[in-house]
């Protein structure tokens, strides 16, 4: 299983990095395996410590996906990190094992210390929408346009059908985003 959330890392200078990121659940084990380049990974080989926000705001996974996320953080108990202010609860981690890839290396996590801020109240279908929007973006240049198209209009009936106003902005960001790659594409 592979859930999504905003994951936080920080360098040795101790600045933070937010990304959306897809931890591997197997079982109690947790794994992430970021794509090179990656400054999460630059950030955990030089400081071994996380912490995995789990947040229902959509808005900010497109937001970071695109370069324009705007959250505040507050210090992490038990490790090196920084805490997403919003987040409905987290789980401050150590990196315990690499499995080195020169493309995409597995990191295994251990959870240090969770904590839970307030409730889930459940998704709309157009938050999965937008959050499923974000990973296929943050893929361009290494998925086929072709099939990043075809996900977004499926996607896109979520946004017509269940959108609030949050979603609705992160949609609009992401596609930006999509034209703004398809346009540079065409140049070259």
């Amino acid at each position: 299983m592979i859930r999504e959330v905003i994951f936080s890392t920080s360098n040795k200078r101790g600045k933070h990095h937010m990304a959306p990121f897809g931890v591997i659940v197997r079982g109690k084990s947790l794994v992430i395996a970021p794509f090179r380049p990656s400054r999460t990974l630059d950030n955990l080989l030089e400081n071994p410590e996380a912490v995995i926000n789990y947040t229902d705001d959509s808005y900010l996974y497109a937001a970071l996906v695109v370069g324009k996320g705007r959250y505040r953080v507050f210090p992490a108990q038990k490790v090196k990190g920084f805490v997403l202010q919003n987040a409905l609860a987290h789980s401050e981690v150590k990196v315990i094992k690499i499995k080195d890839d020169p493309e995409r290396p597995e990191l295994h996590l251990k959870k240090i210390h969770e904590k839970m801020h307030k409730p889930f109240q459940g998704f709309n279908r157009a938050q999965s929408a937008v959050i499923e929007a974000s990973i296929l973006i943050s893929r361009l240049g290494i998925l086929p346009i072709k099939e990043i198209n075809k996900q977004i209009l499926i996607h896109k009936n979520c946004i017509d059908k269940t959108a609030g106003s949050n979603e609705v902005a992160a949609w609009k960001l992401l596609m930006n985003r999509l034209n703004q790659f398809v346009r540079q594409r065409k140049r070259k």
